[in-house]
Formats: C-alpha cells, sequence, structure tokens
C-alpha cells in the first residue's frame, strides 16, 4: 500500500509506501526515496540498505549537541569509518583530530587537557615506550617501560639521561632564579647499605672536568681538571 501525494506537475512526487516484499516502508521526496525504515527497524537516510539502527549516507549536522547513549550491558562506545577511509573531528570548520583510515594513527589539531582537579594519563601497552616528538617524526623524550627517561636518546640503562648532540650547547642547565636559601640543585646518595659515590663527573675531552665562576659567564673562581685528584 503507498500514500500519495502529487501536484499537477507530478502525481506521484512524494510518497509513502509499504513494500511487503521484505517488509519495509519507503519516503519518497521530489520523486525519489530518502529514507527507508526495514524489516529489523534499521532506519536509514539516504540508503535503501541500512545497517544499524540508523544509517546516514551524507553529512550531518547539529545546531546544538548530538548525545548518543548505549543500553546497560552492550558494547563500549564505537566510532567507525570505512575501510581505509579518515575519521575527522572539526570545530568551526578547523580539524582537531584525525584518525587515519590507513595507520591507524590519530593527530591532534590542539591541546590535550585533562578535567579540572583530575590527572592527566599518557598509557603504553605492556613492554611499550611513551614517546614525544616534534616538527614531524623527529622523537624528543621516551619513557620506556621500565621507567628510564630519556632526551635526545632512545636507548638507555640509566633512570635519567639526556643526550646533547649540537656543538656550543649545553646539555643540561638548572636554574634557581628565587630569593630563597635553597639549593639550585642538590644530588643525594641515600640508598641502605649504599658504597657508590653521591656524583660522577667525567671529562673525555680536552676542557675542564668542572668549571665554577662567580656568575658572570667566563669569569672563573675554580676549576679542576681531569687529570687531578682531591682526597
Amino acid at each position: 500500500g503507498a500514500i500519495y501525494f502529487g501536484d499537477n506537475s507530478d502525481a506521484d512526487i512524494g510518497r509513502i509506501a509499504y513494500s511487503h516484499t521484505g517488509n519495509s516502508m519507503r519516503f519518497t521526496v521530489n520523486a525519489s526515496e530518502r529514507m527507508r525504515i526495514d524489516s529489523s527497524g534499521n532506519v536509514g537516510i539516504g540508503t535503501s540498505s541500512p545497517n544499524a539502527k540508523l544509517d546516514v549516507t551524507g553529512a550531518i549536522e547539529a545546531d546544538d549537541k548530538i548525545t548518543i547513549a548505549y543500553e546497560a550491558g552492550s558494547s563500549d562506545w564505537e566510532l567507525e569509518s570505512t575501510s581505509g577511509d579518515d575519521f575527522t573531528v572539526s570545530r568551526n570548520g578547523s580539524q582537531k583530530l584525525l584518525i587515519d583510515g590507513s595507520t591507524g594513527d590519530a593527530v591532534f589539531g590542539g591541546k590535550i587537557q585533562g578535567a579540572s582537579g583530575t590527572s592527566l594519563t599518557f598509557e603504553s601497552a605492556s613492554g611499550g615506550a611513551v614517546k614525544f616528538n616534534s616538527n614531524g617524526a623527529n622523537e624528543r623524550m621516551r619513557i620506556t617501560s621500565g621507567g628510564n627517561v630519556m632526551v635526545g636518546i632512545t636507548s638507555s640503562d640509566h633512570k635519567f639521561m639526556v643526550n646533547q648532540t649540537t656543538a656550543n650547547k649545553i646539555g643540561g642547565f638548572f636554574y634557581n632564579n628565587t630569593s630563597t636559601n635553597a639549593a639550585c640543585l642538590k644530588v643525594l646518595q641515600d640508598g641502605a647499605g649504599s658504597s657508590g659515590p653521591a656524583l660522577v663527573v667525567r671529562q673525555d675531552g680536552s676542557g675542564n672536568a668542572i668549571t665554577v665562576d662567580d656568575g658572570s659567564d667566563g669569569n672563573t673562581v675554580f676549576f679542576c681538571k681531569p687529570e687531578w685528584s682531591f682526597i
């Protein structure tokens, strides 16, 4: 059966029809089918073969917000694109999230911020590392699965290591600009029964092993050559 909505130029330009073959309800606008409800209750807009409760072919736009809820006991949320296609989240035409359809990598177009009063957690799979890249795929820092932190290097047995490979640049700089009596740097060896040194300074080049200035760069008040010994 069908209900027709026609005019002088087209007798069936609009129609609501029930198809007993396949048991579906079809809605026709401007002489073309626009929506279908199939025998299982799935609703298709822009498609005649809906694969979900709501299956839309084409863009969806909302003036306020779109809320999606699932029943208790059902599976987790899923946002899925066709195999090989990218999944993109944008705001005001500006891309904020891209999930590459080929690699599965996620690309963010803004900052990641935790809610007020909560922690922001970055977690890798078991045995994996957390890597921080900048300027493309250039790795700058890594935290291994064992908790070692490395800057400028990708492999180390030490808990914290900085590798400076640029000439005439300082590998690390500690700066205390407060008017307190606190030390800028404190090295403490507090392991029970430990006999190792608290600080090791090694110079493999020809410069001083230790240089102390009076606050003015180049105005040295104390220095130690690598070949010197102090006991």
